[in-house]
């Protein structure tokens, strides 16, 4: 009976201490984790545990964090329930196990991502969205138990995706739109940076682009050469340096408006007519700034401009510049000339007025008209001395 006892009491006191144990809140904390009751979990921590952290709770619930881990990975639960669980722990504040909750956080997160993309990709693989499906796979992780999948559809949607742009090129430049072609294969370089075939293609049609974009600016050039527009023909030419024919074209159509526009000088200087030659100049200097020939013959026209009378100062004499109504007795009127003054027939019929010039001028030029109150067999001339010397008389 004693022994009988002894047994019994060791078995009740196994019983008991089995008893506390169960119902310990650290294991009533881990069983409500182990079923989804995270609400009653996080009640048993803050109400029976009151907040307090142990050792025993620290190594139990770390074990619980790799157990979510584990369970996530071979998909014993999903994301959703290992989320929960994870934030009912994040929750308890439980400090000794927030390094390692985080991680395991992170982690599930990535995962989660990466099945995400794997089932994306799939999807659009199947529908022959291969750019898509592309992003998508490459976001698929090694740990991924899809991965080695992955790779092996990522290969293949590449291989589709580049046939796709490749012809879809081919098209653009078959019917010259080369510019088109070369956006497309832009765009498909972002997608497959480096891809030697698409790079090749690239320069390919970048070469025939740059021809294309030759020949069009020689022909447009042309155009406008032959319609008498020069300046427009070397404004398109020019800044075309690297291109030998370009370059070539471009200087032709200078020196043809250079001549032309020297010849048209010329003839304006026949006429008399400095400032139109002036005018003229300046306007294709804007055309030609550096052009050496067109400066040079600039400066010598200015130099050979005549200035007005007036502007030179009378040394005795003056007569009322540009006042009064300049109109012979045929209607004529000269008020739009550039200096003009008006005589009358009064007293003895004689004005005039002397200036120094000091050898800086060799001609006088002007126009001489009857003004209106003139008798009908009127006569009236100018006379021009230099140095006392009667050099010139008018009819």
């Amino acid at each position: 009976m004693a022994i009988l006892a002894g047994i019994l009491v060791v078995i009740i006191g196994v019983v008991v201490l089995l008893a506390c144990w169960y119902f310990s809140p650290e294991e009533k904390l881990l069983r409500a984790l182990e079923v989804g009751d995270y609400d009653i979990a996080l009640e048993i921590y803050n109400e029976e545990l009151d907040g307090e952290e142990s050792n025993a709770l620290t190594d139990n619930l770390t074990k619980r964090i790799n157990a979510v881990k584990e369970n996530f990975i071979n998909g014993t639960i999903d994301y959703e329930k290992a989320k929960l669980e994870l934030y009912t722990l994040e929750d308890m504040g439980i400090g000794d196990v927030m390094p390692l909750l985080e991680e395991v956080e992170d982690f599930v997160n990535a995962l989660n991502g990466s099945r995400i993309a794997f089932s994306t990709a799939e999807t659009m693989i199947q529908e022959g969205n291969y750019e898509g499906a592309i992003g998508q796979y490459k976001q698929v992780l090694e740990i991924d138990e899809n991965y080695a999948t992955a790779i092996e559809r990522l290969g293949t949607a590449v291989d589709n995706y580049r046939s796709e742009i490749l012809a879809e090129a081919e098209t653009y430049a078959n019917n010259s739109l080369y510019e088109d072609a070369i956006v497309l294969l832009s765009l498909g370089l972002e997608v497959l940076p480096e891809d030697a075939a698409l790079s090749e293609q690239m320069r390919i049609y970048e070469a025939a682009k740059a021809q294309q974009d030759k020949e069009d600016l020689l022909a447009k050039a042309a155009g406008f050469a032959k319609n008498g527009d020069l300046p427009s023909a070397i404004e398109l030419l020019a800044d075309h340096e690297d291109n030998a024919e370009l370059k070539a074209a471009y200087r032709k159509y200078c020196q043809q408006y250079e001549d032309e526009v020297l010849a048209q000088v010329d003839a304006l200087l026949a006429e008399k007519d400095f400032d139109g030659a002036i005018a003229l100049l300046n306007k294709a200097l804007t055309v030609l700034s550096d052009n050496e020939n067109l400066t040079n013959k600039r400066n010598e026209v200015e130099a050979k401009k005549p200035v007005s009378i007036t502007t030179l100062t009378p040394i005795n004499g003056s007569w009322d510049w540009n006042e009064g109504n300049p109109v012979d007795p045929f209607g004529n009127d000269y008020s739009s000339a550039c200096n003009f003054a008006i005589h009358e027939m009064l007293g003895d019929g004689t004005k005039s007025i002397e200036y120094r010039v000091y050898q800086n001028y060799s001609t006088l030029t002007g126009s001489i008209a009857p003004y209106k109150s003139i008798e009908e067999d009127g006569e009236a001339c100018i006379k021009i001395y230099a140095d006392d010397v009667l050099i010139y008389t008018s009819p």
